[in-house]
């Protein structure tokens, strides 16, 4: 099984170059005309397929609906934070 050292990780998760392609990745995945209202799993489907080319699980709709439930972060926060964690998952990085 492929797997990233601790350190690989760490500049995953702090590299400049990730983060601002975590911020180019979730605004491509926003509404095509803005103010559109459009449900989480379509957002997410976007993200998914254009990252690790495939949908996300049941498991994975759940855990993203409950991250933007949280009262802590606005809605582009948490649409930027799932784009970072797709672009520093292992899935991404290894190709089967």
């Amino acid at each position: 099984i492929p797997t990233t050292t601790p350190l690989q990780q760490l500049y995953l998760l702090n590299s400049s170059f990730v983060q601002t392609n975590a911020v180019a990745l979730a605004k491509l995945a926003e509404p095509p005309l803005a103010g559109s209202a459009e449900v989480v799993p379509d957002r997410l489907r976007r993200l998914f397929g254009r990252v690790l080319q495939r949908e996300p699980t049941a498991g994975e709709e759940s855990a993203a609906q409950r991250l933007l439930d949280d009262v802590r972060m606005t809605d582009q926060e948490a649409w930027l934070l799932i784009a970072h964690g797709l672009l520093a998952s292992n899935e991404f990085l290894h190709v089967d």
